[in-house]
């Protein structure tokens, strides 16, 4: 696993950032199917998020990285969900 500083720098655009409330930034992000994404976590504690329902535990002021894919038709949005929250920020997944 990269060092977060390392991944910040692999990810930089294609990361969604979850503070400790579980508000997303950006809001959306438009990516190609199959791209990597860092899920990142600066909270104190643990978190789950969703990708449409494929969920990822991202332990506090931590990091995972996904690879977004999906078997809709593109283009497709894709709901990202933190916590109890649902729809914390939105993937356009393009081809």
């Amino acid at each position: 696993k990269l060092s977060y500083t390392a991944a910040i720098t692999k990810y930089g655009s294609s990361r969604i950032q979850f503070n400790q409330s579980c508000v997303a930034l950006p809001t959306s992000l438009s990516i190609k199917k199959g791209t990597e994404i860092m899920l990142d976590n600066r909270a104190n504690v643990a978190r789950v998020v969703s990708l449409e329902g494929v969920k990822y535990i991202i332990a506090a002021y931590d990091y995972v990285v996904a690879t977004v894919t999906t078997s809709a038709s593109l283009p497709h949005t894709m709901l990202v969900d933190c916590g109890n929250g649902q729809n914390n920020s939105t993937i356009i997944v393009q081809q």
